[in-house]
């Protein structure tokens, strides 16, 4: 999370304020100009914007820094950023 912390505070209004938008124009605007939009302010972090999230409203992250992908989610009444879970190989394949 040290990594992410200087990002995480960097971004979360912009997030904020892109999700209540969101929420009003879901209908009518393409999320993928919401990850335009993100992946500009996330640069200079060197963070990779890969994935938009419609419900919640967040999005994937990548960066040479952390070992695997991370989410960024804005929720009702807070923020979540957490680790993608790797997938786990199953134990029936060889």
């Amino acid at each position: 999370m040290d990594v992410v912390r200087p990002f995480f505070d960097a971004i979360r209004d912009l997030a904020c304020r892109l999700a209540d938008r969101w929420r009003d124009e879901s209908e009518y605007e393409d999320i993928e100009e919401y990850r335009k939009v993100l992946q500009e302010a996330c640069t200079p972090f060197n963070v990779q914007v890969t994935r938009m999230l419609r419900r919640p409203f967040g999005f994937v992250f990548t960066t040479p820094a952390l070992p695997q992908p991370w989410a960024m989610k804005i929720l009702a009444r807070r923020i979540r950023c957490e680790p993608i879970p790797t997938a786990r190989r199953s134990r029936m394949s060889a």
